[in-house]
């Protein structure tokens, strides 16, 4: 039995080894697929979501674990990034992190709880709440990033905002241009 228990938290520490090796690569961020095959997805969803609230790990692991939680679209992980961007006093670029990872991971469902980012005191949180919102496949979106443009003074803000609205058009304009290359009735299809 004992022999069992050591090879379970050896297997654990191998995993938590192998997270923390992709979270500190130095050529480039880990990808979905290489962050997905370190072992099991709840074991790496788990691992990832602890490094991320101990505030006693390497601010450079914990915010890359916050970048990595985007790939695991889990209750967890939308816990703990929303725990990450409410709590006071936290650091502008973990808040930033947070929204983007709740953005690309959640999609649509983080447009109103995204949205208020927009009104913050700090300008370096206003820019992580335009990225997001980018990120974020949405029709009301531009319309709204556009208007918030119009008032906001900070040229940081107004940078990310039109970065944004730019990423909004060009995914608006390949999904049109995918529509047009696909048939639209079985007559086009040549049956």
């Amino acid at each position: 039995m004992n022999g069992v228990l050591q090879a379970q938290e050896t297997t654990e520490d191998v995993h938590r080894n192998v997270i923390f090796r992709l979270l500190d690569a130095r050529n480039g961020f880990p990808t979905a697929k290489q962050m997905l095959r370190t072992g099991k997805i709840e074991a790496s969803n788990r691992i990832l979501a602890d490094i991320v609230i101990n505030q006693k790990e390497k601010p450079r692991y914990r915010l890359n674990a916050i970048r990595a939680l985007e790939y695991f679209a889990t209750p967890r992980s939308r816990s703990v990034l929303m725990e990450i961007l409410y709590a006071k006093r936290q650091m502008p670029v973990y808040k930033r992190a947070s929204m983007r990872a709740l953005a690309r991971a959640f999609g649509s469902k983080m447009y109103m709880e995204l949205l208020p980012f927009l009104q913050n005191l700090d300008p370096r949180v206003r820019v992580g709440a335009a990225i997001a919102l980018g990120d974020i496949d949405d029709h009301r979106i531009e319309g709204i990033l556009l208007n918030h443009l119009a008032n906001e003074k900070d040229i940081r803000v107004r940078d990310a905002i039109e970065t944004a609205v730019r990423t909004l058009k060009e995914r608006k304009r390949k999904k049109a241009q995918l529509k047009k290359k696909q048939p639209t009735s079985y007559r086009d299809k040549g049956e």
